[in-house]
């Protein structure tokens, strides 16, 4: 059995504010391949009968909400706990008839099985302890409910160009997200069962000068926790690898994992 250190998946700056260049920035640089999609939606019907209920937890502003719900013939909720991040959400066309709530994952407001499905992306290494969000899926959860939790794993995460070239975004990640084998023990610890793991490498962007684009938007949250000296020395390393290696397919792929478990009857 994995045992997880104390302070394994802690660290003093977890949480960030989305305000609204943030919120924007998330928006523009999110694009989903079709495949990472088709991933998903296979996950949902190999476990669940794809009717009833889905929460996309921490929807942000609805990237994969909205995609869901034109995939699934299921009641879309999207929570989040930034307003800018709904604000997005609530003015796509697409997102019309989706439920969008302000919500704080730790303390969800929904009663107990209210969902067939739960769905999160890349959520958890905002939290001190993800097993407290974990537990509040599983409690929101129906018997025989299915939890995703979609996210880069620590042991991928570590070898993308957003950590390659980034000494300190490599030194928070470390100490804030979980491994694959630490999330499937955290499942297992909120009591879920047949858990399971998919990982797979998908298109993230169409060219090495894209990728460089979306570092300077600082597209993920690390980026936003590094001082702005860090930072610079790393988007530095990167546009002298991306101008020498503008074809290297690593530059364009990004690894993600995902982790499963049923809600026993």
């Amino acid at each position: 059995m994995l045992t997880l250190a104390k302070d394994s998946l802690r660290t003093d700056a977890v949480t960030i504010t989305y305000n609204r260049q943030i919120a924007r920035n998330y928006e523009c640089d999110r694009k989903i391949e079709a495949k990472r999609l088709d991933d998903l939606v296979k996950l949902i019907f190999e476990h669940t009968s794809g009717e009833g209920r889905i929460l996309d937890l921490g929807c942000g502003t609805g990237v994969f909400t909205t995609l869901l719900a034109g995939r699934l013939p299921m009641a879309v909720t999207g929570a989040d706990n930034s307003e800018e991040m709904l604000a997005i959400a609530r003015s796509k066309p697409e997102g019309r008839g989706i439920d969008w709530h302000k919500e704080d994952a730790v303390k969800l407001s929904y009663e107990n099985e209210s969902f067939d499905v739960v769905f999160m992306s890349n959520l958890l290494h905002h939290f001190n302890n993800p097993l407290d969000i974990i537990q509040q899926c599983a409690r929101v959860l129906k018997p025989g409910g299915l939890l995703l939790n979609h996210f880069g794993a620590l042991e991928d995460i570590i070898k993308d160009p957003d950590h390659k070239f980034f000494e300190k975004a490599s030194e928070l990640d470390v100490r804030r997200t979980p491994a694959r084998i630490q999330m499937e023990y955290l499942l297992k610890s909120a009591g879920l069962t047949d858990i399971g793991s998919d990982k797979n490498t998908y298109k993230l962007c169409n060219s090495a000068a894209e990728r460089v684009k979306m570092v300077e938007s600082k597209y993920i949250s690390v980026f936003h926790l590094m001082d702005q000296i860090s930072f610079q020395r790393g988007l530095s390393r990167l546009r002298r690898y991306a101008e020498s290696n503008q074809f290297d397919p690593w530059l364009r792929e990004i690894t993600v994992t995902t982790t499963f478990g049923i809600k026993p009857c």
